[in-house]
């Protein structure tokens, strides 16, 4: 990678652990300032906390401008435009981009984007970096449920700097009040609808990742989570749907359009961003893309 000069580095907004441990890495390599696009999480907190790095909550004009674990550029066009080199690291599908990247590193096979930056990087490794990097990826992989040699390469090689118990005990910590109201209220709004799958729609004000993940503890093979106020959807499902050739990431790309925004992510955990009033299309859109694929499979 060749950076040089002023560098901001970011991600997608509202990062989460494996966003902000690929920031945090990327800032003691490469030096500048980490913009925070909306609120993290707890666990994403003490990340930040524990990485004693400099963050800004307002982009500034750079020579550098690196985008992490997202290649979603709908909202910061204009700041990347005023960039001189632009880099993009990413583990999710790749996609066409309004704005050229000089450097562009796309691996969607890999499970996290920290393993992604740790390959690119190579850092000076200690206990507090190789804790940040841990937490990143676990969490990312939800606790070891999808991988790849790659991924657990770099987990082998971290734990020799860290224990394993101490990373576990952060990973365990008990969720915030208003996250675990969150799970509850939209467990009890939420909608089930039978068919290939068991699918659990609801809608909720926040935390719509993690309720959709806590509609899946509950049995749910599909979670569709909306937020009328935000213009956001979250999707998440077993394994098993995947094995059954659901990509939740391309339904979500098409789901995306059809809400006037933008939508992506992984086989089995996705998201959309778009206009407010279509959320609730949006989400009918997600029910029938899942069934038209299951039905054009049971056809083929």
């Amino acid at each position: 990678m060749k950076v040089f000069g002023k560098v901001l580095i970011t991600s997608h907004e509202r990062p989460d652990p494996d966003a902000i441990a690929s920031m945090v890495i990327l800032q003691k390599v490469f030096g500048g300032r980490i913009w925070i696009r909306g609120n993290p999480n707890e666990l994403g907190k003490k990340l930040l906390k524990w990485g004693k790095v400099s963050t800004t909550r307002h982009p500034y004009a750079c020579d550098t401008f690196i985008l992490v674990d997202t290649n979603s550029v709908k909202d910061i066009e204009g700041f990347l435009a005023l960039s001189k080199r632009r880099i993009l690291i990413d583990h999710h599908e790749e996609k066409p981009l309004p704005i050229r990247f000089e450097e562009t590193y796309i691996d969607p096979k890999a499970t996290s984007s920290v393993q992604m930056v740790l390959r690119l990087t190579n850092p000076k490794l200690d206990e507090n970096l190789a804790k940040i990097a841990l937490i990143g990826m676990i969490s990312d992989s939800a606790f070891f449920k999808s991988g790849d040699p790659e991924f657990f390469f770099w987990i082998s090689k971290l734990l020799k700097y860290v224990d394993y118990n101490e990373v576990i005990i952060h990973l365990n910590s008990p969720r915030p009040f208003d996250e675990r109201m969150a799970r509850l209220k939209g467990a009890k709004k939420m909608e089930i609808f039978k068919g290939p799958f068991i699918s659990a729609v609801t809608k909720v004000s926040a935390f719509e990742g993690s309720v959709a993940n806590g509609l899946l503890n509950l049995g749910a093979d599909v979670a569709i989570v909306g937020n009328s106020r935000k213009g956001r959807i979250e999707v998440r499902c077993r394994p098993e749907v995947v094995l059954k050739g659901i990509n939740l990431g391309d339904i979500m790309k098409k789901v995306g359009k059809a809400i006037e925004g933008d939508g992506g992510g992984h086989p089995a955990a996705a998201g959309a961003k778009g206009k407010r009033e279509l959320i609730d299309k949006g989400m009918k859109r997600v029910l029938y893309l899942i069934r038209k694929e299951i039905e054009g499979e049971k056809g083929g």
